[in-house]
């Protein structure tokens, strides 16, 4: 028994370790077939957890035993040697045991390693989606979009007013849309510094450079004498210029979706303008 037991706690010890491993590497396995070829991005089954759970434990407790199996196995031939290998194989038994109680002790090791990295980064994303979700209820936001033709200096004038706790630096993307050609007539990028609180923005856009671009899209820039009805569509975002700290406060996929433009962070808003027009031939003209 004094060889017997050694072999014993060996192969507990064995696979337990190699278990935990073989079980956690089928979990994954699992979780990735199911991905890739059943659910995807889709909302998953609420048995699909246990399911992965499962078979994450089935394959543990497998190799759990083959490893068991293995050292009762060595154990019976150790008990059936002959006296002159006693010495040989009670060394052989102690180093198999002192081998799992290290890999035991090392897997216990890494799992607190992995457990104290795992609090830090969720402490350091929940601190990231706090700051997000307070730039967010803060961030300045479109409240009013006016749109008012002027012939006498021949612009469209755009006012915005936006309102929000926090102030900074903003970039102000806007195009005006003729939507029954899907033609984008003119487009702007401008970047301002808005105070805490209510701000207005005046832009002034070129009547010709709009009627001009409507001439090409709607008329093919064919000589003509006309009068135009036409409703336009502005489109208008509004998204903050972030200090390198603020980016690097945020969450990766919030950075991510800023650089895209997809962010929750700015603002997006529509509005229309009626205008009426004249094309004579090269002429362009706003009419009252």
């Amino acid at each position: 028994m004094a060889v017997r037991n050694p072999f014993v706690l060996a192969g507990a010890l064995w696979g337990l370790v190699l278990g935990v491993c073989a079980g956690a590497a089928a979990s994954g396995t699992t979780v990735a077939f199911a991905w890739l070829f059943m659910f995807g991005d889709s909302p998953w089954p609420a048995w699909a957890e246990t399911a992965v759970l499962g078979v994450g434990l089935a394959v543990a407790v497998a190799v759990f035993l083959a490893i068991l199996w293995l050292g009762v196995r060595f154990a019976r031939r150790a008990r059936a040697a002959p006296d002159s290998e006693a010495a040989l194989l009670r060394r052989q038994a102690r180093i198999a045991l002192v081998a799992g109680i290290v890999a035991c002790l090392g897997g216990l090791a890494a799992l607190g390693v992995a457990g104290i990295r795992d609090t830090r980064e969720r402490a350091q994303l929940d601190d990231q989606r706090a700051f997000y979700e307070t730039l967010r209820a803060d961030g300045q936001r479109i409240t009013e979009v006016e749109a008012t033709a002027s012939p006498t200096d021949r612009s469209l004038r755009i006012v915005l007013v936006t309102d929000g706790r926090r102030g900074g630096h903003y970039r102000l993307n806007w195009s005006l849309v003729a939507p029954g050609y899907d033609a984008v007539l003119a487009k702007g990028v401008r970047e301002d510094w808005l105070a805490p609180g209510g701000n207005r923005l005046d832009l002034a856009v070129d009547a010709t450079e709009i009627i001009g671009a409507y001439h090409k899209a709607a008329l093919g820039n064919d000589e003509v004498n006309v009068e135009v009805d036409e409703t336009l569509r502005i489109e208008i975002s509004l998204v903050p210029i972030l200090a390198d700290e603020d980016l690097a406060a945020l969450p990766p996929e919030e950075r991510q979706n800023l650089e895209r433009g997809l962010s929750d962070l700015g603002d997006h808003q529509v509005a229309r303008v009626a205008l009426r027009f004249a094309i004579h031939g090269s002429d362009y003209r706003l009419i009252d």
